[in-house]
Parts: C-alpha cells; structure tokens; sequence
C-alpha cells in the first residue's frame, strides 16, 4: 500500500502530521475520558461528513501515551476541528479536541498476506456497531484489495452484542490485517454456513439457479415441500432426502449435512477447492441422488 505522505495537494501536511488530543465527555458524569476505539472511530466518520477536505487517509486513529488521538493530515481540516473544538455524538456523548503536538509522520506498515493457495476464503470483521455501512466499509478497502463488502447476519451477530459484523470479499489473496482510520484490524477467517436449495434440497445451491426436480424436505417425494401432506409438527413421519433418516432435510445433525460442514471448514483451512476437500477426504455428499 503506497504512502500517503509521497502525494502532495493544497492543504496536505507533509514531513510531520499533527497530533490532536480526543476527550470524551458523557451527560451526568463530570470529567474528561479517554474515548474507546469505537468512539473515536465514530467521531471520525462524523468529521468526514462535516469537511469537503476529508480524504480517506486524512483523519486517523493515533495512540499517544496510552491515549486515543487524531492524527490530521490536512491543514484545512486542522483548523476547522480546533475551531469547532467540540464534536456531538449520540447517547449524551460528546469528544473535546486540543492541540497535543506534532509527531513524525509513521508510514504505513503495509498488510500481511497469508497468500494462500487454491480456495480462496472470505474475511470477517467486527466494528462497534453504526460506525460502518457496507458501502462506507468498502469504500474504505477498495484500495486494499477488497471487491465487495456484505453484512452478516445470523448467529454469528447481533444486536444483544451491539456488534456489527461485515463479510470481505478480497480479490487475490485474504489479508491477516486491514488497515481502517490508521488501525491494523485483524481479519478473520469467514467459513460460510451450509446452503441447502428449497426445491431440491441438495446443498450448494438455492432454489433461484436450481434446475433438479423438486424433493420435498419432509418426506423426501418428488413433489415441492408445500404440497406435503405431512404437516410440520408431525416430525415422527419426516424422512430425510438426503440421507434418509427421521429428520427434516436442514436438520444440523443430518449426517450429509455434517459432511458438507467438514468439507468446508477443510476448503478454508487448507486454502484448496471444495472439489478438492471433498476429493481428499472421499466423502459422498448426497448419497441418495441420482
């Protein structure tokens, strides 16, 4: 990733950034705090929108004895954080800035690339939640290597651990770090969950490309599973069409459906294709089609 410094440009610092101090001050608690990640990461995103001047390397995150700071790149914006001097955020908070010191501008130290081989898997990223869209994330890594940027949704978040979490499609190879707002965040390995198609219940696929016949998810029959005469609570009737067990065809505990699992997590950890998983480890992931 180049430098940001080596580009010059009306109002663009070089040699030395300036280095602004960030407070935190809440409604009924007197004093001043030092503001966690989340906050401040929020603070400058709100700053961004504020000023014309905001580029994306312009405002970051510097951390300074301990202590969260700004790091400014631009003069213009300098000056207009010190002039409005007090930045309102939501839940009774507010950040308070002041003028530290000019500190040595740091080069970035680039991204470090497990370069993997064969499959290549999506990354998955936790930020404080709000801070991101998926449209503001990418646009953040477009310059990283990243060609889309997708919520995630299901067990793995929610809004109980306030939490939002984004999946990252890279281009070549996954990244251990992304760099957001002057932060190395680390970026984790995402292994997809398990598709299963609602018209002929095989895994891989959803019903909007499948061109199989219908199987019905409760009786295994060649018919769609809303014209099953076997109702859903009837679970003692169920046959699986893909193994054939008692049990509906998305059962976690299917045994087809726990090879298709393994088969994943093998793709991801060994960087290689599904194919090849499901190859090396001679696994028949739907023994019962034909």
């Amino acid at each position: 990733m180049s430098n940001p410094h080596d580009s010059g440009g009306s109002g663009v610092l070089t040699g030395e950034d300036s280095i602004i101090r960030v407070w935190l001050t809440k409604t009924g608690q007197p004093g001043l705090h030092n503001p966690p990640l989340g906050v401040i990461m929020k603070g400058i995103m709100l700053l961004r929108n504020q000023f014309n001047e905001c580029q994306k390397d312009t405002i970051l995150v510097e951390s300074s004895n301990g202590s969260n700071c700004l790091k400014i790149r631009n003069q213009a914006v300098l000056n207009k954080i010190l002039e409005i001097g007090k930045l309102v955020l939501d839940n009774n908070q507010s950040l308070t800035f002041s003028c530290e010191k000019d500190s040595s501008a740091q080069g970035s130290q680039g991204l470090h690339s497990n370069s993997p081989k064969g499959f290549m898997p999506e990354g998955l990223v936790f930020f404080d939640k709000g801070i991101f869209t998926s449209e503001t994330l990418l646009d953040e890594l477009m310059d990283q290597g990243f060609t889309r940027v997708r919520p995630l949704f299901g067990q793995q978040t929610s809004d109980k651990m306030n939490v939002d979490g984004f999946i990252l499609t890279p281009s070549l190879d996954l990244p251990e770090f992304i760099c957001i707002l002057g932060m190395e965040i680390k970026v984790k390995t995402y292994i997809t969950h398990v598709m299963i198609c609602n018209h002929c219940q095989r895994h891989g696929h959803t019903a909007k490309v499948c061109r199989s016949k219908p199987r019905c998810s409760r009786c295994a029959n060649n018919h769609l599973t809303s014209s099953c005469t076997i109702k859903r609570d009837n679970i003692t009737l169920f046959k699986c069409p893909n193994c054939l067990g008692n049990h509906h065809a998305k059962d976690k505990a299917c045994p087809v459906t726990k090879n298709v699992e393994k088969v994943i997590v093998k793709a991801v950890q060994e960087k290689i294709t599904i194919g090849a998983a499901k190859k090396s480890m001679q696994i028949s992931l739907n023994p019962t089609c034909n």
